[in-house]
């Protein structure tokens, strides 16, 4: 048997494979570049309160919000207010959160989240009456009675 058509495959293996990791690492540098000059740290921060905000339809505060092209976002301090009318504590506080993000949809301008992940988190639940708790109007869930 002849070798040379093994070398060939071998060469096309190690060609692709070569690429694709070259591929790779451009990709992650030109995102450790781009994201922290068209997101910085104040504009990342608006983003998130206001996307949080609107969202889960509380309102919600952050401290420091920074990005890492290896791990993701790291935000400081969340925390999400209670139901007007109900106790006066945050409905939800974590000192951390950490959000992981998908790399190829960078290729396209989107930021597409993964995994998120709330460190020391503190949840508060509150219930009046049947089927009425303090997260009940979150999330679109229709208009939830203030009692």
């Amino acid at each position: 048997m002849s070798k040379k058509p093994m070398n060939k495959f071998l060469k096309f293996v190690l060609w692709t494979s070569g690429t694709f990791i070259a591929f790779f690492l451009i990709l992650l540098a030109t995102a450790a570049i781009i994201i922290p000059i068209k997101f910085p740290p104040e504009k990342l921060k608006a983003m998130a309160t206001q996307k949080l905000s609107e969202t889960l339809q509380h309102k919600v505060t952050l401290g420091d919000v920074n990005f890492n092209v290896f791990s993701g976002f790291q935000i400081k301090d969340l925390v999400v207010a209670n139901r007007p009318g109900w106790a006066g504590k945050p409905l939800i506080s974590a000192k951390e959160i950490s959000i992981s993000y998908h790399l190829f949809p960078l290729l396209w301008g989107q930021v597409s989240l993964g995994e998120i992940k709330l460190n020391r988190p503190e949840i508060l639940v509150e219930k009046r009456g049947p089927n009425n708790f303090n997260f009940s109007d979150m999330m679109g869930g229709g208009k939830a009675q203030a009692v």
